[in-house]
């Protein structure tokens, strides 16, 4: 029986790593967004997707740890009374638990035994590491943004005192800004924000 709970555990990540492939379609969708607001949009959302699934991960393996048994007392055995709690509490009380683990946040159901004390401090330093990097993308993704949307401003007014100092006409001047504007989102289409 545990020789097969270990393949089904096996065959479990293999499909986690198949999300892996879908990051390609994810470029091919950034390739094809108009703006760099909408990239950054959609690639915040991937970045909460897979921290979700994380937590999924981490939560389900938290209520494994505390359900083991192996102990007498056990985070579970506190937190939970089996008349009043269903599958929907008990998940998302674990979810919840997981979700502090990888931000600044606390909560009330704490380690009960050394099991759950040892998982409890890896994932806080998994949770650091991750959090970090999460961080981290958003705040690159929201520097090349600010810095892009500048250089694109700054041509624009550049372009404008141009075309006001040679006297060319309100309306020809409006038509070139639509057309520059235009290509502008046409260039932009083609870059990764990273």
């Amino acid at each position: 029986i545990s020789r097969v709970r270990r393949v089904t555990k096996a065959l479990r990540l293999l499909r986690l790593m198949r999300l892996l492939k879908h990051s390609t379609r994810l470029v091919a969708l950034f390739s094809a967004l108009s703006s760099e607001d909408g990239v950054l949009l959609v690639k915040v959302c991937w970045l909460l997707t897979i921290l979700i699934i994380i937590n999924h991960f981490t939560s389900c393996t938290w209520y494994a740890v505390g359900n083991s048994g192996l102990f007498q007392s056990s985070w579970v055995a506190m937190a939970f009374d089996d008349d009043r709690h269903d599958f929907a509490y008990r998940y998302m009380t674990s979810f919840h638990w997981s979700v502090t683990q990888f931000t600044p946040a606390s909560m009330e159901v704490t380690p009960k035994n050394t099991l759950e004390r040892i998982f409890s401090v890896i994932m806080i330093f998994t949770g650091l590491v991750t959090f970090s990097c999460f961080v981290s993308q958003i705040t690159n993704s929201m520097t090349s943004l600010t810095k892009m949307s500048y250089e694109r401003r700054q041509q624009k007014d550049v372009l404008t005192r141009y075309m006001k100092a040679k006297g060319i006409s309100v309306q020809l001047r409006s038509d070139i800004g639509m057309w520059v504007s235009s290509k502008s989102r046409v260039t932009t289409t083609s870059r990764r924000i990273y």
